[in-house]
């Protein structure tokens, strides 16, 4: 297994995990929990790192999107297509937390990421192990955005941010597009 392949094995273990937590925090507490397919109240990022740009990149070349629809609301991510994700199964870490209880500024404050859950339940009154650690995995990511640039050279871009509308426009540098870099 090549380093680069590794790297994007363990970017999709660090999704996995994101994905797992919020389900186990939705099952816990459904009648807290507000999303599901359709919502896109929190669809509203605008740019990801080099390792995320390139699996969405990857994920997007292989699909054909929907053509976005005009709109004036342009607040929204380029890739909420008519009210859905277009890469959802390839969403960015910052996607897969949307909706969850937050542990921010170092664990002193608990927060819902979202004003449509738990609003009858004050997040900060649930167990530790139900509140999703930013600072955590907001390192893991810039770590393996780091070690993805090194391995491919790319060193450059590590600090960059790539927008949403030019991922979906396949309007990133070559070597991101590339399958295996």
């Amino acid at each position: 297994m090549t380093q680069i392949v590794q790297i994007l094995d363990n970017y999709a273990k660090l999704r996995r995990y994101c994905d797992s937590f919020f389900t186990a925090v939705q099952q816990r507490y459904p009648g807290d929990m507000a999303c599901k397919k359709g919502c896109f109240a929190c669809c509203e990022l605008h740019s990801v790192c080099a390792i995320e740009a390139h699996a969405l990149a990857f994920y997007l070349k292989r699909r054909a999107v929907p053509s976005r629809k005009k709109r004036s609301d342009r607040s929204k991510c380029a890739l909420c297509v008519n009210g859905n994700c277009a890469a959802y199964p390839a969403r960015p870490v910052i996607c897969r937390s949307h909706g969850l209880p937050l542990l921010l500024d170092k664990g002193k404050t608990v927060a819902s990421s979202c004003d449509l859950n738990f609003s009858r339940r004050d997040p900060a009154s649930l167990p530790a192990s139900r509140v999703f650690d930013t600072a955590a995995i907001t390192g893991n990511l810039v770590r393996l955005n780091m070690a993805f640039c090194m391995a491919a050279g790319i060193t450059e871009l590590a600090s960059r941010r790539f927008t949403m509308a030019a991922v979906l426009a396949g309007e990133l540098p070559e070597i991101i597009l590339k399958s295996n870099p």
